[in-house]
């Protein structure tokens, strides 16, 4: 069967229309065949025979298996795509919590640079005295490493450092 590349004008879509009733109504009885996509497609590619014969062994291990008799399938279906659904949601709500969680450090962030600028350690620019800005960078590495402790020592760490930053005082020869 001839389908024209150009369905655009009316007599083409008719002539086509025709064509395919024609084809249903020889094959109305066992319907239309389908195409061997080796054979009648004429594909080559070994992905494709690898896929084809991987599904085929499967087909026959969904065959054999107890569950396909069973009659509570269609029910286990339902629980297993509802907890699929489930996970994605809770995917989805977990990368919301990420999201929120580092705005809110963003936030953070931008409340310490204000306060560290009204203090005249940071210039508008964000640059600050040398001596400043590494133990801004020693107060992170500090928090990071802290990380087996309580958060409430890792807080108080932190505060501590940032009120002796605030002070004038280099946290590092004190400590």
């Amino acid at each position: 069967m001839y389908i024209p590349k150009d369905l655009l004008p009316v007599e083409a879509r008719e002539n086509t229309l025709r064509k395919v009733e024609e084809v249903l109504s020889r094959f109305a009885k066992d319907g239309v065949p389908l195409l061997d996509p080796e054979e009648d497609m004429k594909v080559q590619s070994k992905s494709f025979r690898k896929a084809t014969r991987r599904i085929e062994a499967l087909e026959g291990l969904f065959e054999k298996h107890d569950i396909r008799g069973s009659p509570h399938i269609q029910q286990k279906l339902k629980v297993l795509h509802a907890k699929q659904e489930l996970s994605a949601k809770i995917k989805s709500i977990k990368k919301t919590m990420r999201s929120s969680t580092a705005l809110a450090f963003k936030d953070e962030l931008k409340a310490r640079k204000r306060v560290l600028r009204r203090l005249g350690y940071v210039t508008s620019d964000d640059v600050g005295p040398a001596h400043v800005t590494c133990v801004i960078i020693e107060l992170c590495s500090y928090t990071i490493l802290c990380g087996s402790r309580s958060a409430a020592e890792r807080l108080s760490c932190g505060l501590r450092i940032t009120i002796e930053i605030w002070a004038g005082v280099n946290p590092l020869q004190t400590t």
